[in-house]
């Protein structure tokens, strides 16, 4: 083994921690658990903040036949974030179709969801949209998610919801 090697591991952690080569261990753990309760706080800000944005979001809703239309694009937006937005107020409100879509950089992605008690097929929305536009992505009756180059996203949005309006309409 090569103790000089380790003893200056250990002397660079004990200066990074501001502590003695004893204390390390004691410091380690609390960083670990520091670390801990600063994700939960981090989840449950996060959580706060989809629950203010989807109250927003769905209040300021168009409704169409009795279902709420959400209709949104933003810019340089993560994709991830958006996507649990969208499963939060699919989860936790009734009658909402989502279109939303972000432009980052030359790409356009787009999200595309309903709650469940809405009966229409979301696939057969993307599988229209995909004869229109040149689409990667894909989903299910309840999602569809996708890429587009970005001077087509708004064109890729304004179409959906021209589909789905017509898609409640049959329904209605």
């Amino acid at each position: 083994m090569d103790y000089s090697s380790k003893f200056k591991s250990i002397r660079s952690i004990s200066n990074l921690l501001s502590s003695s080569d004893d204390d390390i261990a004691v410091k380690v753990e609390k960083l670990f658990k520091d670390k801990a309760d600063l994700e939960r706080e981090v989840r449950s800000g996060r959580e706060e903040l989809i629950s203010a944005r989807s109250s927003l979001l769905v209040d300021d809703s168009e409704k169409l036949d009795g279902v709420r239309v959400i209709k949104k694009i933003y810019d340089n937006y993560d994709f991830k974030a958006l996507s649990q937005l969208g499963s939060h107020i699919s989860n936790n409100y009734e009658m909402v179709v989502q279109i939303y879509g972000i432009s980052n950089d030359g790409l356009g992605q787009f999200i595309i969801s309903r709650s469940k008690d809405i009966s229409l097929d979301l696939g057969n929305l993307y599988k229209q949209l995909s004869l229109e536009f040149k689409l990667k992505g894909g989903g299910n009756p309840n999602t569809v998610q996708g890429s587009v180059p970005t001077d087509n996203l708004d064109k890729l949005l304004q179409r959906s919801r021209e589909i789905i309006t017509q898609m409640i309409r049959a329904e209605g």
